[in-house]
């Protein structure tokens, strides 16, 4: 299959250093997903489905537990008991339900700095587009949270300054305001999305390294570990960055 798309000469950020850099990138991808709301959801075609169903990744995670094709799971047994851990903390969050009851939307489904270009004549190019069908908004708020303050290993700071404005910029480029379930799910929408990405590392783990590429046996569960970390120091910031995002 080929793509092709017109060539915008411009600056990729990729990874944000700044609170200004993140707002800028959740503002294009808020920008991008207004666009996209004048399409009606129910007539996008679903490219992948289940793409971003936290209950269907777990159980797809408890299969490959049960299953142990590749006898990795006593390895791997410490990181998924910390996994079932922030599982748990987030299906006792209300946020967690509300999730569940949001409005469905157009979203890009991998609102990341990599996939966006800034022209140098002032537009804002979104790549990727493979995934955007219908689904969440969330999904790719909790994506740009996870991304743009995410940690290089177990024991990189978490950035909350960064995250917020990374929420702010999507809001700001959004300009429709939240349905009242988006705004209840709208703090766990980063600790969800980092722990789903955590769920998905350790399957594949589980499963032989089948999806995600690897250089070496163990890559995964590395993936995994990072990402359970990123999931805890939200955790812990999680009333301050509530307070931040919903008082804006």
């Amino acid at each position: 299959m080929w793509r092709s798309y017109r060539y915008v000469e411009g600056t990729v950020i990729g990874r944000p250093q700044t609170a200004g850099d993140a707002f800028r990138i959740g503002e294009a991808f808020g920008r991008f997903d207004v666009a996209m709301a004048v399409h009606p959801a129910a007539r996008w075609h679903t490219v992948v489905a289940a793409y971003h169903d936290q209950t269907a990744r777990v159980a797809a995670l408890d299969a490959a537990a049960a299953a142990d094709l590749v006898g990795r799971l006593d390895d791997a047994a410490d990181t998924i008991e910390r996994l079932r851990g922030a599982l748990r903390w987030l299906d006792a969050h209300p946020g967690r339900g509300a999730w569940e009851q949001a409005p469905v939307r157009v979203a890009h489904h991998d609102a990341k700095g990599v996939n966006l270009v800034f022209g140098n004549d002032g537009t804002m190019a979104v790549l990727d587009l493979d995934t955007v069908m219908a689904g969440t908004i969330l999904s790719d708020i909790g994506e740009l949270v996870r991304t743009c303050a995410r940690p290089t290993s177990e024991g990189s700071p978490f950035d909350l300054d960064v995250a917020v404005a990374a929420v702010r910029g999507f809001i700001h480029g959004w300009g429709l305001g939240l349905d009242t379930a988006e705004v209840a799910a709208l703090p766990i929408a980063g600790i969800l999305m980092t722990t789903q990405n955590a769920v998905r590392f350790l399957t594949d783990h589980l499963q032989g390294d089948t999806y995600y590429r690897v250089t070496e046996p163990g890559r995964n569960l590395d993936r995994a570990r990072v990402m359970l970390a990123h999931a805890k120091a939200q955790i812990d910031t999680h009333d301050a960055f509530t307070q931040a995002v919903l008082q804006h």
